[in-house]
């Protein structure tokens, strides 16, 4: 039985303590994951939650996704990333749907988050990352925490009874035609899922993976657990521009590639620089 946090605790990249996780080309190593996931997890432990409450990030990608999907795998919570051009209305529904007690959001983005979050909804704790403009009370009920002030040194937390058949995450479709759909992902899916396509796409360690599909789309978070599987770098970034794209991509010598139509559409009628071309191994499609 493997949990989504045995992807970074078995990793092969652990131990020999190389790069996880790479953003604005600032590096976090397996090592320093591991260790910011167990302060995290302590941290949610501490705001009281517990095994089956679900936690909402609303951030673009960035490591601190990947640090709340693992402190929550540790303590049996569920993972809930939505995207943060969701619309107010939008993040209501999904805040009420999913009964999130808590929300990760970005600094600058408390203004607009707060207010629906106290809108009949169950969140009891905003963790912001950042520095924010919102400085405001928030309701009784609502406590306001940074993220870094979060983290907790302290006594290690238990081992929780969960299985590979729980819940792990919970990711929202689109909402393209009606209200997004809340889609449960258990433990051996994702694990599973990070096996399977390591093994056809023949990943190493030596693989550079950039992630520029959002986090909240499991194609996205695929390209993160394919490289806790076996090693690999991750690249978090976000796509806008396809220049800017391409320009990250020869500068991070990435060897792989995951898109879907529309992004793909805009990266053909784009130039390739030939250091892309020089180390990119192969491209996938959804």
């Amino acid at each position: 039985m493997r949990l989504l946090h045995d992807l970074l605790d078995r990793s092969p990249g652990l131990a020999a303590d190389r790069e996880a996780l790479r953003h604005h080309g600032v590096a976090v190593s397996f090592r320093a994951l591991r260790e910011a996931s167990f302060a995290t997890a302590r941290g949610l432990r501490d705001l009281r939650v517990k095994r089956g409450d679900r936690v909402v990030t609303l951030l673009q990608n960035r490591p601190e996704v990947i640090e709340i999907a693992l402190a929550c795998s540790r303590l049996g919570a569920i993972f809930v990333p939505v995207s943060p051009a969701l619309r107010p209305r939008q993040l209501l529904h999904v805040l009420q749907d999913s009964g999130a007690v808590a929300l990760v959001t970005a600094g600058p983005s408390l203004s607009q988050v707060a207010p629906v979050c106290m809108q009949g909804t169950s969140i009891r704790n905003i963790i912001y990352t950042d520095t924010p403009e919102f400085r405001r009370p928030l309701a009784e009920r609502v406590c306001l925490v940074a993220l870094d002030d979060m983290r907790n040194s302290g006594a290690d937390i238990s081992e929780s009874p969960i299985i590979d058949r729980d819940p792990a995450a919970i990711l929202y479709t689109s909402g393209s035609t009606g209200r997004s759909k809340g889609v449960v992902i258990s433990h051996r899916n994702l694990v599973c899922g990070a096996e399977y396509v390591a093994e056809y796409l023949q990943n190493t360690a030596e693989d550079r993976i950039l992630a520029a599909l959002p986090l909240s789309f499991d194609y996205g978070l695929s390209q993160v657990t394919t490289a806790l599987q076996v090693g690999a770098t991750c690249i978090l970034t976000n796509f806008s521009m396809p220049a800017a794209l391409m320009q990250e991509a020869a500068d991070e010598r990435i060897t792989a590639l995951a898109g879907v139509p529309t992004m793909w559409a805009h990266l053909a009628a784009s130039d390739w620089p030939a250091a892309v071309r020089a180390s990119l191994r192969y491209i996938t499609n959804s």
